[in-house]
């Protein structure tokens, strides 16, 4: 299923960048709420393995923080040697030229935070912080004079914050029963179709920013994962029975993959013809759901594919950036072809990634579990301490 991943993460570089596939590819809303289906599979997958929830949860911050603090630093250093030196500040734009007549110093402290924690970036497209008004609830906080978004250095984190909230959540999720968690992914589809038809808000960043609506996608993936774990041996044993080489060949592999999600995203575009499109992109992901347990089934073996997957997360963290530093090249070199952009958005932002993913992930990874456990344990027992010295 790694092919996948890097594909969605792709798609959002072109989404931001320009053309990249040759053929009609998924947008950006649709491979960010993909995303968050894997993303439910994957965990309902992985959580039973860990003992304590205080495990899970240390296992999550060493692979999500790690990179993503990674990829902050270099971003905050390249922009200020960037900014000190030409005075094009380009993602720290926002703070070089900060005015209390933009925003208010709460809503700008809060930005700065959600910079280092990840954790609330998405809640800042529901805020502002305008002069003489305070922090307040917005109903689009993107489409305001001064965005208080506009302070984070890695704009597409929010996603990070939503799932971050997501995986609050994994360990009641996986004590739950699968007629729970579907009771619950209804309701959360059910508040989204109220405030679509109710209240007007079938635009971003209710659309997909908006964790309750979002929250569906990640119990469907999770509900995907615990309907699918029985049938997952049989449908290797068919695909290798079926055709041997279409289960070793991973080349063969990519390309029929390419056409199912080609396909997919075509049929979502007929559906779109006969209802509205946030919609038919709902109707869509219930298809996405029966897809990614197979191609889980058929790749999980695949170091290539498992590698590529890897990809994805540092690809989409970096890409905004790269894109933001072409743009400002473009303007100086008017001579570079405008169709190439996005491939080369796309081909420094894989190159970063995969230094990255060499250099930091990789070994990172191979101590993860281990440097999980040590923390869980010290998280105890510091909780067990505290607790001995307060009925002392």
């Amino acid at each position: 299923m790694g092919i996948l991943r890097l594909y969605l993460a792709l798609c959002v570089v072109a989404a931001h960048s320009g053309e990249l596939f040759p053929w009609s590819a998924h947008n950006g809303l649709q491979a960010v709420e993909i995303f968050f289906l894997i993303s439910g599979f994957y965990m309902a997958l992985i959580a039973p393995k860990y003992h304590t929830a205080r495990e899970f949860y240390a296992s999550r911050f060493i692979r999500i923080y790690i990179p993503y603090w990674t990829i902050l630093a270099g971003i905050v250093l390249t922009c200020s040697v960037i900014g000190i030196a030409t005075g094009k500040w380009f993602e720290l734009s926002a703070f070089a030229n900060y005015s209390a007549a933009a925003n208010g110093v709460v809503g700008t402290c809060l930005a700065t935070v959600t910079n280092f924690s990840a954790f609330g970036i998405d809640w800042l497209c529901f805020l502002t912080d305008e002069p003489n008004k305070g922090l307040q609830l917005a109903s689009n906080g993107l489409n305001v004079a001064h965005p208080l978004p506009s302070y984070v250095a890695i704009k597409p984190a929010w996603s990070i914050g939503v799932e971050l909230m997501f995986y609050v959540f994994v360990p009641w999720f996986n004590r739950r029963s699968t007629w729970s968690l579907f009771g619950l992914a209804l309701l959360s589809v059910s508040a989204r179709i109220t405030a679509y038809e109710l209240f007007g808000l079938a635009h971003d960043p209710w659309t997909y920013r908006f964790t309750p609506f979002a929250m569906a996608l990640f119990l469907t993936g999770m509900i995907a994962c615990r309907l699918t774990r029985q049938i997952e041996p049989k449908v290797v044993q068919f695909m290798e029975h079926f055709g041997p080489s279409l289960i070793s060949g991973y080349p063969a592999q990519v390309v029929g993959f390419m056409a199912a999600f080609w396909i997919g995203l075509f049929l979502t575009e007929q559906i779109a013809n006969t209802v509205p499109v946030h919609y038919a992109d709902l109707v869509s992901y219930l298809g996405w759901a029966a897809i990614i347990p197979l191609l889980f089934a058929v790749t999980k073996s695949n170091k290539l594919d498992r590698w590529l997957g890897e990809l994805s997360y540092p690809v989409y963290l970096v890409h905004y950036f790269i894109v933001s530093l072409i743009a400002a090249t473009y303007t100086r070199a008017p001579w570079l072809p405008e169709s190439a952009r996005a491939s080369i958005v796309a081909g420094i932002s894989i190159a970063i990634s995969t230094i990255l993913l060499v250099w930091i992930v990789a070994p990172v990874e191979r101590r993860r579990s281990r440097w999980a456990k040590a923390i869980s344990t010290r998280w105890q027992s510091t909780a067990i301490e505290s607790g001995e010295l307060r009925d002392a």
